[in-house]
């Protein structure tokens, strides 16, 4: 069975050709919204998202029922549930994402080595 994005933008977009998933975050994709005839688009089977860089279309599987339907995101997401597989499936409010976050320590900070000139210089930690 196809990925919820794929049910999400064929039920607008019939036409709609998806490419295979070669596991990768993004896969480049024609975009069905404005008929693409250049591989404009992007479509993300991890975080069931598209991405369209040609036209406005853009986002989860809710921001995409949202835009098209005009409709609330109770609304979206309950289209979007009857999408899924069973139609009794949960669909996350949120894309799974690693959070981004920067942590500066100062233990650990040490001296390095400049690429220039041999000198010494503060390092911080980043992970």
């Amino acid at each position: 069975m196809d990925s919820l994005i794929v049910q999400t933008i064929l039920r607008y977009c019939p036409q709609f050709d998806p490419p295979n998933d070669n596991g990768r975050d993004w896969t480049p994709c024609l975009c069905p919204f404005h008929g693409d005839e250049n591989r404009s688009a992007s479509i993300s089977y991890r975080y069931d998202a598209f991405h369209c860089f040609a036209c406005p279309v853009k986002g989860d599987v809710i921001a995409i029922i949202r835009e098209q339907e005009g409709c609330s995101f109770a609304k979206a997401k309950s289209i979007a549930e009857g999408l899924s597989e069973g139609g009794d499936v949960t669909v996350s409010q949120r894309a799974s994402r690693k959070p981004r976050q920067r942590i500066f320590a100062d233990e650990g900070i040490g001296l390095g080595v400049d690429s220039t000139g041999g000198e010494q210089v503060q390092t911080r930690i980043r992970w």
